[in-house]
């Protein structure tokens, strides 16, 4: 599609330069046949009013000369204009060096979806987060929290380096519909973090990959990480863009971007812009606000944020700049660390109950009215995810203690044993 689309507004460039030249070039050459005609026009026009209709406006164009190499000046720029603009709204992202194994034509235009997911499970050069058995078992939990929770069944789009990570069940026997992108760290776009942050380099590289699979597919791509649960369908949001705020609950200058955390910048970040990186949706709307956001903020020579994407988030939305929801605000649930406190998960702090048949969890008395205790998803970090979750036979969930929902969790995930 990309070569389609360059080789026509090629061609459209081209025609359009051609003729502009051709008829300023050839206009000397006819300008002395016309002369005679067009005096006695030209003459009645000559202290007169003339309404211009179609007619009048092509033979007073062709008795001047000057006037017309003007208005095709103006077309040619304006239809060269509208040319870009389009070439623009069309371009294809800078392409992500994967070998994609399980993509057809079939698979990426068939309606079977309101939402697709994005994630990386790399095991190698990824800042040593995950191993093959860990980023296997995650894969196919997390995976299964989506088919569980979605309306409609979800497809996943995973970027790897190791194809045995890839599951083709889910924790309940159900087939998966994985799309699997053979690639490597190294292989995805440079980014300001290269060759400084290994992990923060990566997790920048998700906007690229979000980009290319939505003009890959034509689609509206949710990233998730490998250490995120589901309990909501996200398909109900596939038309907007959002982020996920309060990451350390209704704590001002509470970010890690904040200079009191350890952070780069002096400035006032209020709670609900502070924002998570596993879960989140832009549009291309949002993506092209934030390369423009992010260009400017590098141009300037401002420090780098301290969590690549979701420190720009962060700062994007507290200067009005990201055109995104918080999620909450667009449906009415919980997400992220509310369930352990605003804090990294621990068996100790994960609230988790059950009332009138949903899964819940106290939410702070500050943050009572902006957040419901209904639990949206659930954010871990990579070593509390392996050691709470991981470390167990898969869907077992002992390390939670209210009884009810530790039975609610094993029942939402339906283990096969």
């Amino acid at each position: 599609l990309d070569e389609r689309v360059s080789v026509l507004f090629a061609r459209l460039k081209s025609v359009l330069m051609h003729t502009a030249l051709t008829g300023t070039l050839n206009e000397s050459n006819s300008q002395s046949k016309r002369q005679a005609e067009c005096s006695c026009f030209l003459s009645k026009q000559e202290n007169t009013f003339t309404v211009f209709t179609m007619r009048n406006t092509k033979r007073y164009l062709k008795c001047n000369p000057t006037e017309r190499n003007k208005t095709l000046l103006v077309l040619f720029t304006a239809i060269m204009g509208l040319a870009s603009s389009i070439e623009h709204f069309l371009r294809i992202p800078p392409s992500i060096n994967v070998r994609t194994k399980t993509l057809s034509r079939e698979l990426l235009v068939r309606n079977e979806t309101r939402a697709d997911f994005a994630t990386f499970a790399f095991t190698a050069g990824a800042g040593g987060r995950w191993d093959s058995e860990s980023c296997k078992s995650a894969l196919r939990l997390t995976y299964s929290s989506l088919v569980r929770s979605q309306s409609k069944f979800p497809r996943l789009h995973v970027f790897t380096d190791d194809l045995t990570v890839v599951p083709k069940s889910t924790a309940s026997g159900i087939k998966t519909n994985i799309v699997v992108h053979q690639s490597r760290p190294d292989l995805l776009p440079v980014n300001q973090y290269t060759g400084t942050n290994p992990w923060l380099s990566l997790s920048r590289a998700k906007l690229d990959v979000v980009e290319h699979l939505m003009a890959l597919t034509g689609r509206n791509i949710i990233w998730i990480d490998l250490d995120t649960l589901v309990f909501v369908d996200l398909s109900l949001t596939n038309t907007h863009s959002w982020v996920i705020g309060y990451q350390h609950g209704n704590c001002f200058n509470c970010s890690a971007e904040h200079v009191s955390q350890g952070g780069p910048f002096d400035r006032t970040i209020e709670p609900k812009f502070d924002i998570f990186g596993d879960l989140w949706a832009l549009n291309l709307s949002g993506i092209t606000a934030f390369r423009r956001y992010e260009a400017k903020h590098v141009s300037s020579g401002l420090p780098l944020p301290s969590y690549d994407l979701q420190g720009y988030f962060s700062l994007m939305l507290a200067d009005s700049a990201l055109p995104a929801s918080l999620l909450h605000d667009v449906l009415d649930y919980n997400f992220g660390f509310v369930c352990s406190g605003f804090d990294h998960p621990s068996p100790k702090n994960m609230g988790l109950k059950v009332v009138e048949g949903t899964l819940s969890c106290p939410v702070e008395a500050s943050l009572e009215k902006e957040l419901s205790e209904r639990v949206g998803s659930i954010s871990f970090t990579a070593p509390t995810f392996v050691d709470m979750v991981l470390k167990e036979p898969i869907g077992n969930f002992t390390w939670v203690e209210n009884e009810h929902a530790r039975a609610y969790l094993q029942s939402w995930f339906h283990v096969l044993t």
